[in-house]
């Protein structure tokens, strides 16, 4: 297509965007070392990359840390966007207490208590006994990582006079679908909800709760803006159903082979690897030639 000759021609003039989890990590939660070295050398080159992610500012810092980034990145999708050299947050969405309030008491009336994700001078994760394997998971994997985010507490709602960014729900697709439902039915006009399957613990899935305005297509345009390029020269990757609607504003949206089907119907292209075979950094090493260097 005309449009992949010119980002062949061009690629330095273009902004990528990877999401991490199931595109640009393997099954490890990390970077592989090819993919670590050959976008390494792309930046090198001239590469412009950055990342939109679902994880936390402490999540993605320490995961890329063999990437010598300097665009800003997009975290919580779309909640933070932080400078990866200074570790500063450079805008940070957060709900109202009262609406926090509210998504609290729909999780109790389905019988789910979320995660409680609030922000200062740094984050902080409250939640209850875990309720189901896919939160165990979670809660067990950061505890022996000893994530200091942490906090073990009796009621959530204690924690509500702090700046609140996320309400996080873990459970089946179908329970979380009906809290997902009421939660459009009554607070449509103050958040904004990612519905998505945990690819680490399936079957179970993830929806986040944020301000009405953090989503990776809004932030994508937000750290455009920031790189001086309009949105016909962003290309992005991704895997998950939070990444559609950022695959809805760029030039190119590209697909991992392991990607769902909807995004994957999504896509302008879809790669014929999966994240685990370095997918992304392969296309882009093809891409720019440095394949053949």
């Amino acid at each position: 297509m005309e449009l992949r000759q010119d980002l062949r021609d061009h690629w330095s003039e273009y902004l990528f965007v990877s999401d991490l989890d199931g595109t640009l990590l393997d099954g490890s939660m990390t970077i592989p070392s090819f993919t670590s070295v050959a976008i390494s050398r792309l930046l090198d080159r001239g590469l412009k990359f950055t990342i939109a992610s679902a994880r936390s500012p402490q999540a993605a810092f320490r995961i890329l840390e063999p990437l010598p980034l300097t665009l800003p990145i997009i975290l919580h999708n779309g909640v933070i966007i932080a400078d990866p050299r200074s570790k500063k947050m450079l805008s940070v969405l957060s709900l109202t207490a009262a609406v926090a309030d509210q998504l609290l008491a729909i999780g109790n009336s389905h019988g789910l208590s979320p995660y409680l994700l609030t922000f200062a001078n740094a984050a902080r994760l409250y939640f209850l006994e875990p309720e189901n394997e896919g939160q165990r998971f979670f809660i067990d994997t950061r505890a022996r990582r000893n994530d200091p985010r942490l906090r073990k507490t009796s009621r959530l709602r204690d924690h509500l006079d702090e700046q609140v960014i996320q309400v996080c729900f873990v459970g089946t697709e179908e329970g979380l679908a009906g809290i997902s439902a009421e939660i459009g039915a009554t607070l449509r006009q103050d958040v904004t909800t990612h519905f998505f399957p945990d690819v680490y613990c399936p079957p179970f899935y993830w929806l986040d709760v944020v301000h009405p305005e953090a989503t990776k297509d809004r932030a994508v345009a937000t750290v455009a803006k920031m790189c001086d390029l309009p949105l016909c020269r962003v290309v992005s990757f991704g895997d998950s159903l939070n990444d559609i609607e950022m695959f809805r504003v760029s030039a190119v949206a590209i697909a991992v082979r392991n990607a769902h089907d909807r995004v994957k119907e999504a896509a302008h292209l879809v790669l014929d690897r999966t994240a685990d075979e370095d997918a992304v950094a392969h296309f882009l090493t093809e891409l720019t030639g440095e394949s053949n260097r």
